[in-house]
């Protein structure tokens, strides 16, 4: 099965966001909770654009991610740096950022032994330079498929079955697609085919049922015969009582 754990993010400058760190709880979930307007969504998104380049909806253009408070003379930047653990064990740390006022975009991956996390240490790695491996970037174009290759999934399948956005919940649960990417990714395809299988013979056994036809007057009349019979029966054993007399 392929997954992976996100260990922490920073965000710089992006859309409402001036600068935040954010990390989730090792094990469990975590709640992000705010008032409306203080960046709680943009968080999620920062997340997913740092790793796939995917802008939130109804964002056309790169440049609509600065945050308005930037100054990009005194060196700001709109960047998001995300480390998490990979599917294959890996740690990944990926740098996504706006180079100018314009949109211009370059993203750095870089990897390290997962064993170099400690469950504490997700800050520092963040921070710290020494000990990442280079891999791909910054041309976009040559980062975002390597990124995709290590990540084990593309942003189709991340939106599908790791980041469901805002008036999506219910695609959850009706979007086919989304859950022939859940299946994939959770190997339980199997037993899809065997759920499905077993409501077709459910099916086909309510259709032979429907196909049944209760003749009610051949009913009537075999219950006739059987109350006839049993009269002539009685009456023959009268007649057998009152000879042997």
């Amino acid at each position: 099965m392929v997954c992976m754990k996100l260990i922490t993010a920073s965000l710089k400058s992006f859309r409402g966001i001036t600068d935040k760190a954010f990390t989730p709880a090792s094990d469990g979930i975590t709640a992000i909770v705010g008032e409306n307007g203080t960046g709680k969504t943009s968080i999620l998104a920062g997340i997913s654009w740092c790793l796939y380049g995917e802008k939130p909806e109804g964002v056309k253009r790169a440049d609509a991610l600065i945050n308005e408070k930037a100054d990009y003379k005194a060196g700001d930047r709109t960047q998001v740096t995300c480390v998490i653990i990979a599917g294959d064990g890996r740690l990944l740390r990926v740098n996504r950022r706006i180079t100018t006022r314009k949109g211009a975009t370059e993203v750095d991956l870089w990897q390290r032994p997962a064993a170099d996390y400690d469950g504490t240490n997700g800050g520092t790695l963040l921070a710290d330079a020494d000990g990442w491996e280079h891999v791909a970037g910054p041309a976009v174009s040559h980062a975002n498929p390597v990124i995709v290759r290590a990540l084990g999934m593309d942003s189709r399948q991340y939106f599908a079955a790791v980041h469901v956005q805002q008036k999506q919940v219910d695609d959850l649960v009706h979007d086919k697609k989304r859950g022939e990417v859940i299946e994939q990714q959770t190997g339980i395809t199997a037993l899809t085919v065997a759920r499905d299988k077993a409501r077709e013979e459910v099916n086909a056994l309510k259709r032979s049922s429907r196909d049944l036809h209760v003749d009610k007057r051949a009913v009537k009349d075999a219950e006739k015969a059987a109350k006839d019979a049993k009269a002539d029966v009685e009456k023959l054993r009268s007649r057998v009582a009152k000879g042997g007399s």
